[in-house]
């Protein structure tokens, strides 16, 4: 009978002691690469699962850009509401779009270290004085005093549209590179279309 007890007894060590092993770290044990399953490495004794990491975050654009474009370094500023971008600078060696789009929408504008800027301002006073580099310049002006003072003589293109009589302000046109000719447009506007205004842009 006491035999018997202590085999009983024996036989619920052994069943307590078996749940207290963890056959899952048996199972993923390793010694090197090839004990672990496909997905897995082995790593200080264990196969496990190696986490992609997340891509790195994308550069931001430069300051004062709506969106960009690293690679082609081209920035876009888009400016909807009234008052509701102050003065703007085109990134350096930036090929730059601004849109102006509503009254009072921008300040001046700085594109003097700009590769192009093409400006849209479109509502009275949408943007106040421009001022152009050596790159191509163009300037789209509609609406009451669109523009203000515009400066674009030493830009290697400069086209400046006035649509109304009111839209503009002064415009410096770069000079005609050779010989007679005139690169102001209609009303205080800069035309590169003119005779000798046509110019090789970097």
């Amino acid at each position: 009978m006491k035999h018997a007890l202590w085999l009983a007894l024996a036989s619920s060590l052994v069943i307590a002691a078996s749940c207290l092993v963890d056959t899952r770290s048996t199972e993923l044990s390793c010694s090197s690469e090839t004990d672990c399953a496909d997905g897995r490495t082995c790593v200080q004794g264990y196969c496990i699962t190696e986490l992609t990491p997340p891509p790195p975050d994308a550069p931001p654009c430069p300051p004062g850009c709506t969106s960009c474009d690293l690679a082609a370094m081209s920035c876009t500023i888009t400016c909807s509401t009234p008052n509701g971008c102050s003065d703007l600078v085109c990134p350096t060696g930036f090929d730059c779009t601004i849109s102006c789009m509503a009254s009072s929408a921008c300040g001046d504008v700085d594109c003097t270290q700009a590769a192009s800027c093409t400006l849209e301002c479109d509502g009275n006073s949408a943007c106040g004085d421009i001022t152009c580099g050596l790159g191509d310049c163009a300037v789209n002006c509609s609406g009451n005093n669109a523009c203000g003072v515009v400066g674009c003589a030493d830009a290697c293109e400069c086209d400046v549209s006035c649509q109304t009589a009111s839209s503009c302000g002064t415009a410096t046109c770069p000079a005609p590179t050779a010989g007679p000719g005139d690169c102001r447009g209609t009303g205080d506007g800069c035309d590169s279309s003119g005779a000798n205004c046509t110019r090789t842009c970097p």
